[in-house]
This record gives C-alpha cells, sequence and structure tokens, in this order.
C-alpha cells in the first residue's frame, strides 16, 4: 500500500519538475530573443512620465483627458459582438506583428451596461502567450532598466 502513494508522490513531483524546466527554458528564449531583437517601425520607445506628488498627478490628469477620451472611443470600437476578438498590434517581445487575443473574462460594466474587456489581462500574443501587462512590464525592464 506504501508503494503506490510513493510512486504516486514521485509522479507529482516529476511533474512539477518538468514543469519548472519548461519555465526556465521559456525565460532562456525570451533571454536570447532579447538579445537579438530587431526593431520595426512599431517599435517605439515608451512616453512614461514620473510623477511624484498629488499636485503632479492633477495637472498630468487634466492635460490628458482629452487623450484618455480619445483612447476609451478607439477602445469601444475595438470590442466586437463576439466572446473573444483580435485586435492587431505589435508584440515587443516577439518583435513581430500579431493579432492579440481579447475576451470578456473579468470584464465590467461601463455606464450604458456594456462588457468592457480588461485590456491589461486579456490581449495575449498568440506567439510568445503574454498578456499586456507581462510584455509591458518586459518592455519597461528592457528600456529603463537595461540588464546588459
Amino acid at each position: 500500500m506504501i508503494f503506490p502513494l510513493i510512486k504516486k508522490i514521485l509522479n507529482h513531483a516529476q511533474f512539477f519538475l518538468d514543469q519548472a524546466f519548461r519555465i526556465k527554458a521559456s525565460k532562456n528564449d525570451l533571454m536570447a530573443q532579447n538579445n537579438h531583437r530587431q526593431r520595426n517601425q512599431f517599435d517605439r520607445p515608451l512616453n512614461l512620465k514620473s510623477i511624484t506628488s498629488f499636485a503632479e498627478y492633477v495637472a498630468y490628469h487634466e492635460k490628458t483627458v482629452s487623450e484618455y477620451a480619445y483612447r476609451t472611443n478607439r477602445e469601444n470600437q475595438l470590442i466586437g459582438d463576439q466572446q473573444s476578438f483580435s485586435t492587431s498590434g505589435f508584440c515587443y517581445v516577439c518583435s513581430k506583428n500579431a493579432d492579440f487575443l481579447s475576451n470578456f473574462a473579468h470584464a465590467f460594466l461601463n455606464t450604458d451596461g456594456r462588457k468592457i474587456p480588461n485590456w491589461r489581462e486579456h490581449m495575449v500574443c498568440p506567439q510568445c502567450h503574454l498578456n499586456n501587462r507581462m510584455r509591458g512590464a518586459i518592455q519597461v525592464f528592457e528600456n529603463y532598466v537595461n540588464p546588459n
């Protein structure tokens, strides 16, 4: 009776080791891609603004109200009627054009009762399988922390 239990534990341990090595291999692949990443016309630097006080935030917010209205309008145009849809763009991590996959998991309702996707979590690249947040973190890290 003890041997089947030990075998089951070993199988589970092997599964987790396999997953860990797969994740490490993926990380190594991404790091190799970074070292040989080709830049193209869509690969623009991020326009990051450092805000250190509430007063700076208020001033920045007032200055960008029209930009956010434009973004909201554009995002509403991208939303389809299906459960999932794709949006064309450029994946920084893959250095390729991609049709990012979006859906309404964890969506919220706007004031009109329309579902709005969680853009940060649900614009997934079909090649690297990273969402907006992860791709953005990699881009910020590489461009501002400069690990090389």
